[in-house]
């Protein structure tokens, strides 16, 4: 109740203030930052005048800036991890929910694999596309870094189960922006000549 009152309060100080702009900060996923807070925050100025300054950095960050109250508001793609200390203060009120799904290069024919198939790729135990319907190829797969991160952490929970399963790759990425922009930008390995 005490934090309803302190929000309140400072909600109804920033509505009264006229002379200054109010604003309000929000670290969190940048995922969730692009697919709508950034709009959000738009309209929220528009009707109230408060604005928000928005910083990702990831889930964790969002959390855990929340939890130390070095911002007012955080976003994150997966919830607080139990025993986490520095996420403990942490409260969450789901807004939405979202997807995670696996992607290729527009350019590569393999549509569906099964989630074993996804496994044995992420382990290295399936290191071409033949192996998977596709052509005589090696898979470049690119990766997401962060046990913390809401993907990394949902990855690992929702294929493995395993909240600490290493991934076999020599492309691991600080975040899903640049790794989706790799994907987008890669060349597929042209296929081998005939011998």
């Amino acid at each position: 109740m005490r934090h309803y009152i302190t929000i309140l309060l400072c909600l109804l100080l920033a509505t009264a203030a006229t002379a200054e702009t109010v604003t309000l900060d929000w670290a969190g996923c940048g995922i969730t930052k692009k697919a709508f807070m950034a709009e959000l925050a738009r309209a929220w100025e528009r009707k109230t005048g408060i604005h928000i300054d928005l910083e990702g950095g990831g889930a964790a960050k969002g959390i855990r800036r929340v939890a130390n109250r070095s911002v007012a508001i955080g976003g994150s793609c997966r919830p607080r991890i139990p025993g986490a200390r520095e996420e403990m203060r942490a409260r969450f009120n789901p807004v939405a929910w979202d997807a995670l799904s696996v992607i290729v290069h527009p350019d590569n024919p393999v549509s569906n694999i099964t989630l074993e198939q996804l496994r044995a790729v992420y382990e290295g135990r399936i290191t071409n596309w033949k192996d998977l319907g596709g052509p005589d190829r090696p898979i470049d797969l690119l990766i997401r870094r962060g046990k913390f991160s809401g993907v990394g952490r949902t990855l690992r929970q929702l294929v493995f189960n395993d909240y600490d399963k290493e991934f076999v790759s020599e492309h691991v990425y600080k975040s899903s922006g640049p790794l989706e922009k790799a994907v987008e930008q890669r060349t597929p390995t042209p296929s081998p000549s005939p011998a």
